[in-house]
Parts: structure tokens; sequence; C-alpha cells
């Protein structure tokens, strides 16, 4: 296993943290992966816990990092091998996809998801259309969380907006 952006030796077991903002790179997600399942209150959870720790962050004025839970991945030529994680990663995504398509200042997604047995998600994933979530359950659960998220920003969507960016930037990590 190793870390994301890390060269090391193939047997070589790597621990570090990644601010999610430098998260990069192709992750292929194998056939033995289920698929994106989680629902409004998973999702919801982790974009509170970010908030959260922002603001507490913010208002000690520290530096303290918050680290969410582990990204397992192992790199195979030019792209990571996704073993533990996918749920976070793809709401991840799905939280910079958001975010882009409110202000275009903000950054694209810079990593990217591959599925070896589901090629119609990565698409769907690419180019959210809530009319196709019907066409399977991979979709309906991304379209769902795609909606939580829209949900969890509306009522204060500059301010929440402009920091979870900046959070996702500065300080929270995955292990």
């Amino acid at each position: 296993m190793k870390s994301c952006g890390e060269d090391n030796m193939d047997d070589e077991i790597v621990l570090e943290t990644r601010v999610v903002g430098k998260i990069k790179g192709e992750f292929f997600v194998p056939s033995y992966q289920r698929g994106y399942r989680w629902g409004r209150q998973e999702v919801k959870l982790l974009l509170d816990d970010v908030y959260k720790s922002g603001c507490e962050r913010d208002r000690m004025h520290g530096d303290k990092s918050y680290c969410l839970q582990p990204i397992v991945v192992r790199r195979n030529a030019n792209r990571y091998e996704l073993i533990d994680g996918q749920q976070r990663l793809t709401t991840l995504y799905l939280i910079y996809r958001y975010l882009f398509s409110i202000n275009p200042f903000f950054s694209e997604p810079a990593f990217t998801l591959v599925y070896e047995t589901r090629g119609k998600s990565a698409e769907f994933l690419r180019n959210l259309d809530a009319g196709r979530k019907d066409e399977n359950i991979d979709f309906w659960f991304i379209a769902d969380a795609n909606e939580a998220i829209k949900e969890w920003f509306a009522d204060d969507l500059q301010l929440k907006a402009m920091n979870v960016y900046r959070y996702f930037k500065e300080f929270v990590q995955v292990i």
C-alpha cells in the first residue's frame, strides 16, 4: 500500500497525511469494491465535521489540522488503486464539483475516479444529471449525495463555500 503521490518500493507501507486540496491523480476502483452507497446523513456529517473543525480552528487561530478517515491506495503504474476510502473520496469529488459549479474561480477536482466494472459511473460523476439517477443504483446514490451537498450549502452558500474550499486547501487532511 502506498500513499498518494509517493513512489516507493513496492513492498513499503507509507503512512502520510495529505491536505485534501493536494489530492491529485487517477484513482482506480477495482471490481471488488462496492458501488457508492453513502446516504445523505454520511454526506452531511462529513461536511458538518469539516466545517465545525474549520470554524473552531479559525476561532483559536491555530495551525491544528483535521484528519478525515484514511484513504488507502496502492500505486499501480500511473494511477492509484483505491483499496479503502472510496465513499469518502467520491464525496470529496462531489463537493469539489459542486463548489466549481457555483464559482468557476474554485478549482475543479484535481483527481478522477475510474471504475473497473462501472464505467458509466465515472462519466456520470463528471456530468451529473439527476434526470438519469434512476438508470442504476450507483447513479441514484451519487445524485442523492449531490442533492445533500446542495442542501447543506443552501442556508449560507457564500460563507460555507468559501470556508469549505479554504479548509480543504489549508488544513483538512486524509491519511
